[in-house]
């Protein structure tokens, strides 16, 4: 069976296959097996396999709630990582957000406040400079 990484060192099993759920693959018991004996059991009225059927056809119905264990387990840790997953990528969306978006309040009045500070410093020199025009120097 293969392991998917589902987070930095978190990995979750890739499958499990209908081999190990019914069939008796891994060890387990084969349910269909035990069906198929039982029906004919009960076909010919063979009440000695009938009772021999059942304990297997008992182990096989845990075998299924077993394997469905596992798999509300598995998907349990997907869930779990992927809400993780969710809220990091949120989380890190946001912290890009917050040093590369422009706020754009901020930054009109940052050059309203340059401009008032330009006009009053241009203004300032030109009467130091006795009504000259200012702007005729720096060309």
């Amino acid at each position: 069976m293969r392991n998917v990484e589902v987070a930095e060192r978190v990995q979750v099993a890739e499958k499990l296959t209908g081999d190990q759920l019914l069939k008796g693959a891994s060890g387990g018991v084969d349910a269909f097996a035990q069906l198929t004996q039982l029906r004919d059991a009960l076909a010919v009225n063979d009440v000695a396999t009938v009772l021999a059927t059942i304990d297997p056809l008992q182990n096989a119905t845990e075998q299924v709630a077993r394997s469905r264990m596992t798999v509300g387990f598995r998907l349990n840790r997907l869930e779990t990582h992927r809400s993780k997953l969710k809220e990091t990528t949120f989380q890190t969306r946001q912290l890009l957000s917050n040093s590369e978006d422009l706020d754009y309040t901020t930054a009109i009045l940052e050059l309203v406040l340059r401009q008032n500070t330009m006009d009053v410093a241009r203004n300032a020199l030109a009467r130091i400079l006795g009504g000259t025009n200012v702007m005729s120097l720096i060309g």
